[in-house]
C-alpha cells in the first residue's frame, strides 16, 4: 500500500511539473504573439509613412523596429527591404557622401535575395531591386561587378568570358547578362507583369549594346521575338507585387511603381516594333503618357519632389526620343511641348547626372538624346549643361 501511495505521489508530482511546463510554454507563446503583433503594427506604421512619402519618418521607424529582436523572418526581411528603399530614395549622385549608404542598401537586397528562409515574394522583390539600382545608373559596370557578382552566391550568374564583348564598356555585357539571371530567378519565385517587363528590357539593352556587331537581320529579329514573348506573358499577369506595393496608384510607391512599369514597357515595345517591323504607335504613346502622369511631381510629397521630378524628366526625354524616331519632323512640335517642364526646371543634379551617363554610354538611348538635342535647341542647352556638370569619366 505504501508503495502504491509513493507511486501515486510521484505521478502527481510529474503531472504537476508537466502542467507547470505547459503553462510556462503557453505564457511564453502568448508573450511572443503579443510581441509579434506589436512589431507587425510598427512595420505597418512605417509602411504607411513611406506610402505617404515621409521617407525620413519611415526610416526612423524602421531603425527602431530593427533594433529589436524581430521574431518573424519575413517581417524582418520586409523591414530591411523597406529601409533599403528609403536609402535608395535619399541617394543623390551629386553627393558622394551618400554612396556608402547606397552600397549598404545594395548589400541588403543581396542578403534578402539569397536567404532561403524568407518568403519567395520578398526574395523576388529584393533580387529585382538589385537590377533596379543598376538601371538607375547609380553604379558603373565595373563597380557593380565587384559589389555584386564577385560575391557568393551571385558570382554564379557572372560570365567573365563575355568581358570586352562591347567596346563601350568591357564589363557591360557580362553585368547585363548577370542582371538578367537575377530577374529570371525573381520571375521564377514570384512572376508578375513587372518581372516579365524587366526581363524584356534586358534583351532590349543587350541589343542596344551589340547592335553594331550583329551580322544578320535574323539576330536582330531574335531579340525582337524574345521581347515580344515576354511582354505577352506579362500582359496576362497582375502588375505589381501587391504584398509590397499597394495596388492603388494613390500612394507614392504605387504611383512610382506603375510609372516605372509603363515606362519600361514602352521602351521594350518600341524596340520590339523596330526589330520586327510592326507598328504599335497608339499603345506606345498610351504607355508613355501613363508613365508621365503617374510620375507627375506635382503630386509628390515635398521631401521627395526632386527625385520624382528626375524620374518624370527621364520618362519625358525617353518619350521625346520615341516621338522623333517614329514621327520624324512631324513630331518636333509635340516633343518641344513635352520637354518644356524639363527646360523650365533649371539645374537638377540627379537628372543632369543621368543625362550625361546616358550620352556617354554608347547606347540607343544616348544617341537618341543627342538627336532630340539637335532638333530642340532649348533641350540642347540642357544637355550641354549636363555634360559640363558631369563630364564623361
Amino acid at each position: 500500500m505504501q508503495n502504491t501511495n509513493q507511486i501515486l505521489r510521484s505521478v502527481a508530482l510529474i503531472a504537476f511539473g508537466v502542467m507547470i511546463v505547459v503553462m510556462a510554454v503557453f505564457l511564453w507563446q502568448e508573450k511572443q504573439a503579443a510581441t509579434l503583433t506589436a512589431q507587425e503594427a510598427q512595420f505597418q506604421a512605417a509602411r504607411a509613412s513611406y506610402a505617404a512619402g515621409d521617407i525620413s519618418g519611415a526610416a526612423a521607424e524602421l531603425h527602431t523596429l530593427l533594433a529589436e529582436n524581430i521574431l518573424n523572418a519575413d517581417l524582418k526581411a520586409q523591414a530591411q527591404f523597406l529601409l533599403a528603399n528609403t536609402i535608395l530614395d535619399n541617394y543623390s549622385p551629386a553627393d558622394p557622401s551618400t554612396k556608402p549608404a547606397l552600397e549598404q542598401a545594395l548589400a541588403t537586397y543581396m542578403s534578402i535575395g539569397s536567404d532561403a528562409q524568407v518568403g519567395a515574394w520578398i526574395r523576388s522583390a529584393a533580387l529585382a531591386s538589385i537590377g533596379y539600382a543598376y538601371e538607375l545608373s547609380y553604379f558603373d559596370a565595373a563597380s557593380f561587378r565587384t559589389l555584386v557578382f564577385s560575391q557568393s552566391p551571385y558570382s554564379r550568374y557572372y560570365d567573365p568570358a563575355l568581358e570586352s564583348a562591347t567596346s563601350a564598356d568591357p564589363y557591360a555585357l557580362s553585368v547585363l547578362r548577370g542582371i538578367r539571371s537575377l530577374y529570371e530567378v525573381a520571375d521564377t519565385l514570384y512572376p508578375t507583369r513587372g518581372s516579365k517587363v524587366e526581363l524584356a528590357m534586358t534583351y532590349a539593352q543587350e541589343y542596344s549594346l551589340l547592335r553594331g556587331s550583329l551580322s544578320t537581320t535574323t539576330e536582330a529579329t531574335a531579340y525582337g521575338q524574345d521581347i515580344q514573348k515576354l511582354l505577352a506573358e506579362g500582359d496576362a499577369l497582375p502588375a505589381p507585387n501587391t504584398k509590397l506595393v499597394p495596388s492603388s496608384p494613390t500612394s507614392y510607391p504605387g504611383r512610382m511603381y506603375l510609372a516605372r512599369l509603363m515606362y519600361l514597357n514602352a521602351l521594350a515595345l518600341s524596340l520590339e516594333t523596330q526589330l520586327l517591323g510592326t507598328s504599335a504607335d497608339a499603345q506606345i504613346d498610351s504607355l508613355y503618357q501613363s508613365a508621365v502622369t503617374y510620375s507627375d511631381p506635382s503630386a509628390a510629397p515635398s521631401a521627395i519632389v526632386d527625385k520624382v521630378t528626375t524620374y518624370n524628366f527621364i520618362i519625358r526625354v525617353s518619350y521625346a526620343i520615341s516621338i522623333i524616331r517614329r514621327y520624324g519632323q512631324g513630331g518636333v512640335t509635340q516633343t518641344a511641348m513635352l520637354l518644356v517642364p524639363v527646360e523650365a526646371k533649371g539645374t537638377l543634379p540627379s537628372f543632369e547626372y543621368w543625362l550625361s551617363k546616358q550620352i556617354s554610354s554608347g547606347t540607343i538611348l544616348g544617341s537618341g538624346i543627342m538627336r532630340v538635342a539637335r532638333d530642340i535647341p532649348a533641350f540642347g542647352k540642357t544637355v550641354a549643361e549636363a555634360q559640363k556638370a558631369y563630364p564623361p569619366s
